[in-house]
């Protein structure tokens, strides 16, 4: 018999060995009863109490267990209860834990399996002089208080008939309290370091439908190793036991936590308005891969919550957490601008770092919201990597569309907490915005006209600037219109300011226009000096013909190649401002930068055709820079007065001009035979192709800064002899003409000074000198000549015509005269005639 038992008890130890960290559980069999000497109950209080009051349990003379933590997650088909026993050793010598255990039984007698976390499955032993924790969970069905449980702590005897010890029980009276109380801290553990907890704020803003709330939970890592985020979960829990998940702000995921530094959690949930939040609890929670459960880990108790109001007006100041630091946020402005089915509603927010840090902002989500309670979201790129210093100012525009038949009214726009996307919190509840501030709009007025109002913008790199719409254009193409708007940036500080890379859009009327919008600078510096400006042109084309009654003009900023972030949007309403009209005989400036200009319409005169006329046009062209430089390309249009445009062929200088060096820039067109041009304009330029000025040899995509031109064509200044004839730049003298005929030919030796101004530098030049002889009969032949080559530029030079023609004799023909003309593309303009006497036949 005594042999038997012997095998029972080795066989029931090494069942206990083998099984040690697993399932352990009350056995079937009956309980002994403990002794009132070796039951461990706190006293039955009046005043409420923690759970340091519960009294250990001895192990031996100068050893201990503590109960030391206990958390219940209450869920819909069965309740988690997490509890930690510590373990301490005043020995000599170390204590083996495969001896103890522990049990979970509720006060009506229902016992529940009970495990250890898998952390703490490798604690086997608690050495001499040293304490050691470990953390079991059960599930306990529908068991939602702490004080319906027993937790019993048990050790092997095999002189007891069940081979079991009571060594005593953790009963919690409802008077004590187990969760960590408002303004104390607790310490828990995380990828095996400890970390010191303490809620720091919280506060509740309360909607018609839903309250939410904001917690502040500060980590400090008592560790000696960094803390990565160990991807805990949170829930705020009702007194009636409703769990509701917390959301995280996205600083507050993917953190790293150095030792003794700390980090604030900004936690926000919402909560229906019936429930009452008087006795609200906070649960960081863990999900368990082994036991594929989600556990609690600790349970503080939120105090009496600040009703905070999160709302306000124009200018009002409302401050937000942010990681470590706050904010303080201000509506700074706000406007509608009219379209036909959709308003397009703009407001301007200003965030200022009240910190001692630098702090990159957060990708907050932002809505307006009408006052029947439509929510429209907002789509910006303006919180792209933007970091604030500390005192630091940044101003974001931020826009969206609504129908128009909406009342904008009482409109408000939120900042709602950005959303934690990373795939461990891609659940329904990403779906929910939390507000943490919210401004209602005042009324709201119509963006209109704005042209020449300087606004005052700011940079992602917290440059301010003045940005002003000088002007709108809208100008004749070959395959439409090109709409052409100038934007002045200034830089009104003291010092000089980095530029950033900008990029434009254009709407009409709400509808973005998508046709190769290009965004032109007149130079590619990054740097604008004090008070100094510098001119860019959004630049796009549109159908000829298309009408609209509103353009808007954004100037954004370049984030990345795909990425650009609003920094204004600029209005115009109605129909384009006429192009200045620049006098016949006076001058415009173009005062693009590294490019300016005075450009003057010197004559215009009219070549006619059979079929149909050419319209042509000298421009003067002066550098007014004080280096030499490339001036600009340019385009033209002629526009008759019943409003046709004929676009002009340039022909430039393909070359640096000097400083108050002259260009001459020639422009002409065909026209109908039949078109009436008096009274034309034309109109000119500086061209641009994509995003740049046209260099020199260019194709133009475009021109901006155009002016229209009054031309008054020159009457024919028909000469009556050879001398001073003009074909600018060139003057030509004939000053002796000694002719011979000889049959059909006629030879002609001129005597003649050529000039050219040489003020002036010009292009190809395309004109030539067309001599015709007549004689007395009216026969005629002709000569083309180019000048600088068949004629040389200088006094006192000669040259020999030669004309083939029908016969002609001296004789009967003593005379002839000669006609020049200035030729150009085919047709030509008469310029003056002489007759001479022919001399002695050379065949006489």
């Amino acid at each position: 018999m005594g042999r038997s038992k012997k095998l029972i008890m080795i066989l029931t130890l090494s069942m206990v060995v083998s099984q040690l960290g697993a399932s352990v559980s009350f056995a079937a069999q009956a309980v002994t009863k403990q002794s009132p000497a070796t039951t461990n109950t706190a006293n039955k209080a009046t005043t409420s109490a923690t759970l340091s009051s519960i009294k250990s349990i001895n192990i031996s003379p100068k050893s201990s267990v503590k109960l030391t933590d206990i958390n219940i997650l209450t869920q819909d088909n069965e309740n988690i209860l997490t509890y930690t026993l510590t373990y301490t050793n005043m020995d000599q010598k170390d204590i083996s834990l495969i001896d103890y255990w522990s049990k979970v039984k509720t006060k009506s007698g229902t016992v529940y399996s009970s495990n250890i976390l898998a952390k703490d499955k490798e604690k086997k032993r608690v050495s001499a002089q040293s304490s050691l924790t470990i953390t079991y969970y059960a599930k306990i069905g529908k068991v939602s208080k702490v004080s319906d449980l027993i937790i019993g702590l048990v050790k092997w005897d095999f002189s007891m008939s069940n081979y079991e010890k009571q060594l005593g029980q953790y009963v919690i009276p409802g008077t004590v309290t187990v969760e960590t109380l408002p303004g104390n801290s607790k310490t828990i553990r995380a990828n095996d370091i400890p970390i010191k907890t303490k809620v720091a704020t919280s506060s509740i803003y309360t909607t018609k439908d839903y309250s939410y709330i904001s917690i502040g939970l500060n980590f400090l890592n008592q560790g000696y190793k960094v803390l990565e985020d160990p991807k805990f979960k949170f829930v705020v829990k009702s007194a009636e036991g409703f769990n509701y998940p917390v959301e995280l702000d996205t600083s507050s995921v993917d953190y790293k936590v150095q030792p003794q530094g700390n980090k604030t959690l900004n936690l926000m949930t919402r909560i229906p308005v019936s429930i009452k939040t008087d006795k609200l609890q906070l649960q960081i929670i863990q999900d368990d891969e082994t036991s594929k459960l989600t556990l609690p880990v600790a349970t503080y108790q939120l105090a009496q919550m600040k009703k905070e109001n999160i709302e306000g007006s124009q200018d009002d100041v409302r401050t937000i957490n942010a990681g470590n630091t706050q904010l303080n946020v201000q509506l700074r402005s706000s406007w509608v601008t009219s379209g036909k089915d959709n308003n397009e509603i703009t407001a301007t927010l200003e965030f200022e770092n009240s910190g001692n840090q630098a702090i990159t902002l957060p990708k907050y989500n932002f809505a307006f919201i009408t006052r029947d309670g439509y929510s429209y979201p907002i789509t910006t790129k303006a919180l792209e990597n933007v970091t604030i210093d500390p005192l630091g100012k940044k101003t974001i525009r931020l826009s969206t569309e609504i129908p128009a038949l909406l009342n904008t009214e009482g409109m408000q726009i939120a900042i709602n907490q950005p959303k934690n996307t990373t795939p461990e919190n891609t659940t329904p509840k990403d779906n929910i915005d939390y507000p943490i501030a919210i401004f209602k709009l005042p009324a709201l007025s119509v963006n209109e006209n704005t042209i020449g109002k300087e606004y005052t913008v700011q940079t992602a790199a917290n440059s301010t600037l003045g940005v002003k719409l000088s002007s709108v254009q809208r100008l004749p193409w070959i395959d439409g219109d090109i709409i052409s708007a100038k934007i002045s940036i200034r830089n009104y500080r003291f010092d000089s300011v980095e530029l950033p890379k900008l990029d434009g859009l254009m709407k009409f009327d709400n509808i973005k226009a998508t046709d190769g919008t290009k965004l032109v600078q007149t130079n590619t510096t990054v740097l604008l000096g004090a008070n100094q400006t510098l001119d860019t042109y959004i630049v796009t084309k549109v159908p000829y013909g298309m009408d609209f009654r509103q353009l808007q003009v954004y100037l954004m900023e370049k984030l990345s190649e795909e990425n650009s972030s609003e920094i204004i949007q600029i209005s115009n309403n109605g129909s384009m401002s006429e192009l200045p009209v620049i006098k016949n005989g006076d001058s415009n400036e173009f005062t693009t930068q590294g490019r300016r200009a005075l450009v003057k319409v010197r004559k215009t005169k009219l070549y006619p055709g059979s079929s149909s006329n050419i319209i042509y046009s000298e421009v003067e062209m002066k550098n007014l820079e004080t280096r030499q430089t490339d001036l600009s390309q340019l385009t033209g249009y002629y526009k008759s007065k019943d409003g046709q445009y004929f676009k002009a062929s340039v022909t430039q200088v393909e070359n640096a001009t000097s400083p108050a060096g002259k260009n001459l820039v020639t422009f002409w067109a065909k026209v109908p035979r039949g078109l009436d041009t008096s009274s034309m304009q034309l109109i000119v330029g500086e061209s641009v192709t994509d995003n740049k000025f046209t260099p020199i040899k260019g194709v133009a995509t475009g021109y901006v800064n155009a002016a229209a031109y009054e031309l008054v064509q020159s009457s024919n200044e028909y000469k009556s002899s050879l001398s001073n004839i003009e074909l600018f730049p060139y003057k030509l003298s004939v000053t002796n003409m000694v002719a011979y005929a000889s049959g059909a030919s006629i030879s002609i030796n001129m005597n003649y000074n050529l000039e050219r101004d040489s003020d002036y530098e010009m292009g190809t030049y395309e004109h030539k000198l067309l001599v015709e002889i007549v004689d007395s009969t009216g026969r005629t032949s002709e000569r083309e000549l180019t000048l600088e080559n068949d004629l040389k530029l200088g006094n006192g030079k000669s040259t020999t015509l030669s004309f083939d023609g029908s016969d002609t004799d001296r004789k009967t023909n003593n005379y002839f005269t000669i006609v020049l003309y200035d030729q150009f593309q085919g047709q030509k303009i008469k310029l003056a005639s002489q007759a001479y006497f022919f001399t002695n036949n050379k065949n006489d």
